[in-house]
């Protein structure tokens, strides 16, 4: 029992030095959100499904995924985020680079952003009927983070609009028809919500290094030397 867990971390100790030596800051954890606005997602499914379509919009949902992120300085940082989102009859995918900037840090550092990705949302209705939209999903957000020497926790609040490549429309009786929808429809899948992450790493602010410190250092042995001889 103890011997795969003191491999994973002997494991893991390689990568923690390579990150700190080239990175201030970075960290890996897990992400949790949901979508708050609107209240059934989406706002509209497209007009040119089946009149007696019986998808309906998912009322709740629940997304989970993993995040990491590098700070490139102390005042911006880097990430990826993969997620899978569930509710009714409803799921989705996504990954999504991310770029933000600090806009304070304190006891609790602000932060805001955004990302650009690829993903998939499904829905599902009775019999054969499914709506499958491949998309592009584009957010802002900004952060609260409370961040600790080896650990950060995070709440954001986003709005993010996933633009559509196409519409796959399964039919109730099981004709498939991708004629539906445009990626002008994009405001059918505009939403806002909140997502709380964890993360672990090394968040220890780093003083920038001085140029030049030890050329001057030297500079200055080489001056004494010279006194000393004169």
């Amino acid at each position: 029992m103890l011997r795969p867990i003191a491999l994973t971390l002997l494991t893991l100790a390689p990568l923690h030095e390579a990150l700190a030596s080239d990175f201030p800051m970075w960290g890996a954890g897990v992400r949790v959100g949901t979508i708050v606005v609107p209240g059934a997602y989406p706002m509209n499914f497209p007009k040119d499904i089946a009149e007696d379509s019986t998808l309906a919009p998912a009322r709740f949902d629940l997304s989970v995924g993993l995040q990491g992120l590098v700070y490139a300085d102390n005042n911006s940082r880097i990430g990826a985020m993969a997620q899978l989102g569930f509710g009714s009859k409803y799921n989705q995918s996504s990954f999504l680079g991310t770029y933000e900037v600090v806009l304070q840090r304190g006891s609790i550092d602000f932060l805001a952003g955004g990302g650009l990705g690829f993903g998939s949302q499904t829905w599902r209705g009775e019999s054969d009927e499914v709506l499958r939209v491949p998309s592009y999903p584009a957010r802002a957000q900004i952060t609260a983070q409370y961040r600790r020497p080896s650990s950060a926790y995070a709440l954001s609040g986003f709005v993010q609009a996933n633009i559509p490549s196409r519409h796959i429309y399964t039919q109730p009786d099981g004709t498939e028809d991708t004629q539906v929808g445009s990626a002008v429809s994009f405001a059918n899948y505009l939403h806002a919500g909140l997502e709380f992450s964890v993360l672990f790493g090394d968040f220890k602010i780093r003083e920038a290094k001085k140029k030049g410190g030890k050329k001057g250092e030297q500079k200055g042995k080489n001056k004494g030397k010279k006194g000393g001889k004169a």
